[in-house]
């Protein structure tokens, strides 16, 4: 009767606990911020709707309907960074599959032959033994080691997902810019044109004696500048083709982007956001499920401190002959179980336990950071296509104004009222605002490539 109390006592004592084990890891606090700082909206969202409607932001760079950009986007699949974060996902599904590997029996077997001669005697000797082992897991250590590589798993794809992304909106922005590049090339090539034409009027009047050396010279440095401006755009040209090339994991030897005679590609405003948004982008999915791993490795870490039960089996046979091995006699079993639990480990437990809780705080500012510094980006980006719009605009206006004054200038120079340098200082002001417009535009391009990749 003592037995049967002290049975059942123990069956109690291990549901209790048992039960008690399961909430050992702590839930995890995965808010972003406090709702007072995360509004539905963005203050500098000023469109009405979406332009243009319909957009597909999984395939978000097909807006721009440029073919040349379609084609590179696809080749982002051969890119050796993307190579490297794939083999980074295998790499953790592998772990996955190691650790589901616990949760059944191991079983080894070993089997020997031997010859021996001892005494004017030669013996055989054959064995072959089986040994099993396996870790109840009664506190759910090795469940919860498999749910913390499952968040890892989806973590790397989030990553793979990230770094496909991030060599998407690369590759959008350097093309881009290569096509306004050369649109500052004809720019510069059409100025040395005219400053070349400049050049020769003033040679012309300076030969017949109407106005002084200074003019010529100016007209000479006017044209230098305009041919270094020139060649320094063409070295920007082959920098962002090489860029684009190593994208697309081609050797840069071997990569050429032909030139576009269509106009430059179509510039989409992008508005109506909402702060949800966030929730598709691939690093902040990668953030949040590294929380969740971290909440596991608190449990593992805290379990850490109940003991181990092993159920251990095994089976041998050793005879002097092959045939008598598989015999009744020569079989030998055995069938036990090992507990194991440390008393003593001079703190060692405990501070794995406040590193993996320092790991994961670690995860969580990180997750928070992330969001923040997401809200910002959008922010940014926002407020810079309103104020680029608003830019353009004034530098179209400017543009005219300055073209007027250049041809009112040039007559002024003919008739021999004005000197050459305000000549030159007219037709330096156009040409920088005309850069400043392909400066505005790039600017433009990259905020529409930037908001467009939140939405994916």
């Amino acid at each position: 009767m003592k037995l049967i109390i002290n049975t059942k006592f123990t069956l109690i004592f291990l549901s209790i606990f048992l039960a008690s084990c399961s909430s050992i890891t702590p839930k995890p606090d995965i808010s972003p911020i406090s709702n007072a700082q995360l509004s539905p909206n963005f203050k500098y969202d000023t469109l009405i709707e979406v332009l243009p409607k319909n957009i597909d932001y999984s395939k978000w760079w097909l807006v721009f309907n440029d073919t040349t950009l379609n084609n590179l986007i696809e080749k982002i699949e051969f890119n050796q960074d993307l190579a490297l974060a794939q083999a980074k996902y295998n790499e953790a599904i592998s772990a996955k599959k190691q650790a589901q590997s616990v949760l059944l029996p191991t079983i080894d077997i070993q089997a020997s032959a031997n010859r021996a001669k001892s005494n004017n005697q030669t013996k055989n000797n054959f064995s072959l033994s089986s040994q099993s082992n396996w870790e109840l897991d009664l506190w759910g250590r090795i469940r919860q080691n498999i749910a913390s590589n499952e968040y890892n798993i989806t973590s790397s794809q989030a990553d793979l997902d990230a770094v496909r992304l991030s060599l998407q909106i690369q590759l959008a922005i350097n093309y881009l810019n290569f096509r306004i590049i050369e649109k500052q090339l004809e720019l510069l090539q059409n100025t040395v044109y005219e400053y070349q034409k400049s050049l020769k009027l003033t040679e012309n009047r300076y030969n017949a004696g109407v106005i002084a050396k200074v003019d010529v010279l100016q007209a000479q440095t006017q044209l230098q500048q305009a041919n270094t401006q020139l060649t320094q755009t063409i070295l920007s040209q082959n920098k962002l083709e090489n860029a684009i090339a190593i994208l697309t994991n081609t050797a840069p030897n071997n990569f050429k982007l032909d030139k576009s005679s269509n106009p430059l590609p179509n510039l989409v405003k992008i508005g109506n956001i909402q702060t949800n948004i966030l929730q598709n982008r691939p690093d902040i999915i990668a953030n949040l499920n590294r929380i969740y791993q971290a909440n596991e490795q608190i449990g593992i870490a805290k379990k850490a401190y109940l003991p181990n039960i092993n159920l251990q089996a095994g089976v041998s046979s050793a005879s002097s002959t092959l045939g008598n091995l598989f015999s009744l006699p020569n079989l030998a079993w055995s069938l036990g179980s090992a507990l194991a639990i440390n008393l003593f480990d001079n703190g060692a437990k405990k501070a794995i336990s406040q590193q993996a809780m320092a790991q994961y705080e670690q995860t969580v500012a990180s997750y928070r950071q992330s969001i923040l510094t997401a809200l910002k980006d959008i922010e940014d980006n926002l407020a810079a296509q309103a104020n680029l719009a608003i830019q353009l605009e004034q530098k179209n206006s400017s543009l005219q104004t300055a073209y007027k004054t250049k041809q009112i200038t040039l007559n002024q120079y003919k008739a021999g009222t004005v000197s050459y340098l305000d000549v030159s200082n007219a037709q330096n002001q156009e040409l920088s605002i005309q850069r400043d417009i392909l400066s505005i535009q790039s600017q433009q391009y990259e905020t529409a490539v930037n908001l467009l990749s939140y939405g994916k």
